[in-house]
């Protein structure tokens, strides 16, 4: 389950700054992105560390409950942003990507709450599934907002 933080982790991605036109609107908009990307980072940084070989079941159920909240709340970030006009349809896109990929992981902490070994694996492997599409998705998303921005 480590490396599945880790590989979410991974598929975020800053939006670069020094937007095309340099405009204020744009410097805020990627300025208020990069806090909620940045904030979010650091949470799943701290998590990583707490699911190891080692570690409890019911621990590693409360660092993946954990790991639900700070992606909802990366979420809920994301969509109290205000996007430029030009770039409304792809930063829907960031928050589409996000909001699918916490539903996948609130379903990986129901299988893993189910307690057997194989409901453990299904997690496991369901998330980092999950993880690997939310991380495409999030990367073309922001791939997207970039070229748009530097425009």
């Amino acid at each position: 389950m480590r490396s599945v933080l880790l590989i979410a982790f991974a598929a975020v991605a800053l939006i670069a700054a020094g937007c095309g036109g340099d405009t204020q609107e744009k410097n805020d908009y990627v300025d208020q992105v990069n806090k909620a990307q940045t904030q979010f980072a650091d949470q799943v940084t701290k998590l990583s560390s707490a699911i190891t070989s080692t570690s409890s079941d019911s621990a590693d159920v409360k660092t993946i409950e954990s790991y639900q909240s700070a992606v909802d709340k990366v979420v809920t970030d994301l969509k109290g942003i205000t996007p430029p006009e030009d770039v409304k349809a792809e930063h829907q896109q960031l928050v589409d990507a996000m909001s699918s990929y916490a539903k996948s992981v609130g379903t990986a902490l129901d299988d893993l709450q189910g307690g057997t070994p194989q409901d453990r694996l299904k997690a496991a492997t369901s998330l980092q599934k999950a993880s690997s599409q939310a991380g495409t998705e999030i990367n073309q998303a922001i791939d997207a907002i970039n070229k748009k921005l530097q425009s």
